[in-house]
């Protein structure tokens, strides 16, 4: 009898080690590097955080930070996603430097894991030495010298926005965005 008990919690222990391993290895495949610009007007947007949603599932993201450039490196969700251009967190408030994220920024601002100090690895979208570094001094990462630029306010909830693009495996260049 104890034998088959061995038997049984034997293998309920593999059973669970192969969900567990095809849980992790969907997730991973779900989400692509994504690369690209986004300029207003012919001009580089140059402050700001590009997020993705995947169409149908809001709670499938992902995110890319601009750079001063107006490039940008995240990830993305794999299929159709709709694309929100956050720039409000930069704007110029009263006691505020020009510059930078910080306290009076829009409510709906990056998620935890995508601000410095959350405790997760984020170097690749943080603009720390080590992004600026492999990215060239103005690339993606990089938030120094990111001012703020005014664009239309649909373009900053994913709610009203028009840019939705199909992100495909391995990964993608999505170009230059071009907002209107």
């Amino acid at each position: 009898m104890a034998e088959n008990r061995v038997g049984r919690s034997s293998l309920r222990w593999v059973l669970l080690c192969a969900a567990t391993g095809l849980l992790l290895s969907s997730c991973n495949s779900r989400h692509v590097e994504v690369t690209g610009k986004v300029t207003y007007n012919g001009n580089p947007v140059t402050a700001g955080t590009l997020f993705f949603v995947l169409e149908g599932n809001e709670s499938v993201t992902g995110s890319a930070i601009l750079g001063p450039d107006g490039s940008f490196k995240g990830m993305a969700p794999v299929g159709k996603v709709k694309a929100a251009v956050q720039t409000l967190a930069f704007k110029p408030r009263d006691n505020r430097p020009a510059s930078g994220p910080g306290p009076g920024g829009p409510s709906k601002g990056p998620p935890a894991w995508a601000t410095k100090g959350s405790g997760k690895d984020n170097s690749a979208q943080s603009g720390t030495p080590d992004v600026i570094s492999k990215t060239g001094a103005g690339g993606p990462g990089n938030t120094a010298g990111a001012k703020y630029v005014p664009i239309p306010a649909k373009y900053e909830k994913v709610e009203t926005t028009d840019l939705e693009f199909t992100i495909q495996s391995p990964s993608q260049d999505l170009g230059t965005i071009e907002l209107k």
